[in-house]
């Protein structure tokens, strides 16, 4: 599965962090410096699994809990609508 930031949100890196806004719900997001290269992932439109594996091969971490951690993400996003899938 490929997601893409919907082109409504406005978002910029600060410190190494992402701050997004959503100006149609005038609601803020922050993510840490993990979620933060996840989020870069997914403006670059890569895939989840391409997600994963870089990830994976970055962090000394079980693939059980880079995958649920990811997935928590990824529906955290969904949710506040700040990505869709690609078409």
């Amino acid at each position: 599965m490929i997601y893409k930031v919907r082109e409504t949100v406005l978002w910029k890196i600060v410190d190494g962090e992402a701050v997004m806004v959503d100006p149609d719900k005038e609601e803020y997001c922050y993510l840490n410096r993990v979620g933060t290269k996840i989020w870069e992932m997914i403006a670059e439109k890569q895939s989840l699994e391409d997600i994963f594996k870089k990830l994976v091969e970055e962090y000394d971490a079980p693939e059980a809990d880079v995958r649920r951690g990811l997935n928590k993400l990824i529906d955290r996003l969904l949710k506040k609508d700040l990505i869709g899938p690609v078409n």
